[in-house]
């Protein structure tokens, strides 16, 4: 297992989502996704970790220029700049809005600091890169990918599926 490897792998109590802010079947996983976790109660409870799937890149786009929404996304999580919730808050905005530029949309996120974020952006351009590197390596198939601390993994989840994944989530490593 490769360094990288290790460092992608879920903790418990997280839901590991490859995705691209861009794709209409995330962006309707992951509203269903919020629903079922605010009716089980589990909203401060089940982490999100947002990985990023650029779809241009799955299409055969050049890897050379890393698309801003995912090294947003990717930013928002590093210490000094944000958390997951924060990120989550991110992404969901840029699904909100149909696109749009992350940055601005920062700017009221809370935990978020915009401009801690316009500085390390870099630093979520490397992020993207090794998420991408992994893809083939962990097996992700496409955008949205759930991967779970005990190897549960699922492609495209239904609306139905959530409730499962999100419990299963609870559940400790192995």
């Amino acid at each position: 297992m490769t360094g990288l490897h290790e460092a992608a792998a879920p903790r418990p109590g997280t839901l590991q989502v490859w995705s691209d802010p861009s794709c209409p079947a995330a962006t309707r996983g992951l509203a269903a996704m919020r629903r079922t976790r605010e009716e089980l109660g589990l909203e401060t409870v089940v982490a999100v970790e947002l990985r990023a799937f650029p779809l241009v890149w799955a299409h055969g786009a050049s890897t050379d220029d890393v698309p801003v929404e995912h090294a947003a996304v990717r930013a928002a999580q590093l210490p000094g700049i944000g958390s997951l919730a924060a990120s989550e808050e991110l992404d969901r905005r840029l699904r909100d809005a149909g696109g749009g530029d992350p940055l601005a949309l920062a700017e009221d996120v809370d935990g978020l600091d915009a401009a801690a974020l316009r500085e390390r952006l870099g630093e979520g351009e490397q992020l993207v890169r090794e998420d991408w590197a992994l893809v083939p390596e962990l097996g992700v198939e496409g955008s949205p990918y759930v991967r779970l601390a005990d190897g549960t993994t699922a492609y495209d989840p239904a609306d139905g599926d959530w409730d499962r994944l999100l419990r299963a989530a609870l559940a400790p490593e192995g």
